[in-house]
């Protein structure tokens, strides 16, 4: 090989390298800076300050329901409401986010039970936080009512049960 072929092959390799270098950087090419965040929230929490309390019923020989509202009326049809017990509505307290919306799902059907066998039938639960409620200041408070079903001669008994509130950051 002749040195002319040297200088020939090397130039072409070295418009190769530059060409190449040239191409992978453009000279229109410009970068810019991104920023982030993330805000973190506490997470959200319930505990029961009050447990749904019916009172002292007794059943009248046709079936009958007692329904307390979220303001701890108590309604009764077909039931006899003695004295002794104050009906209270249940009351919970949400922690969570400083002024987070969240949600409230209920129980659709719960039953409650003597231990002896007997027992009766709580629904349509209700709650007083409205569509969307907002917690103040990392917290909320909050009502839950529901209907009992009494039987015709339901058995005597203190009757017991329990049932899940849910709540969700929306």
């Amino acid at each position: 090989m002749h040195v002319q072929d040297h200088k020939l092959i090397f130039g072409v390799a070295l418009s190769v390298i530059l060409g190449s270098t040239l191409l992978s950087n453009p000279a229109n090419a410009a970068e810019g800076a991104a920023s982030s965040s993330a805000t973190i929230v506490a997470p959200i929490t319930i505990s029961e300050d009050q447990g749904l309390l019916f009172g002292n019923l007794a059943p009248t020989g046709t079936a009958g329901t007692a329904t307390i509202d979220t303001a701890d009326g108590l309604v009764v049809s077909n039931v006899d409401v003695l004295s002794g017990v104050t009906p209270k509505s249940g009351a919970f307290t949400v922690g969570g986010g400083t002024t987070a919306t969240y949600s409230i799902t209920l129980p659709s059907t719960v039953t409650m039970s003597d231990g002896a066998g007997g027992s009766m039938t709580l629904d349509n639960f209700g709650h007083s936080a409205g569509a969307t409620p907002q917690m103040s200041g990392g917290a909320d408070t909050f009502k839950v009512g529901a209907q009992l079903s009494v039987g015709a001669s339901q058995a005597a008994g203190a009757y017991t049960g329990s049932y899940t509130v849910t709540v969700s950051y929306n």
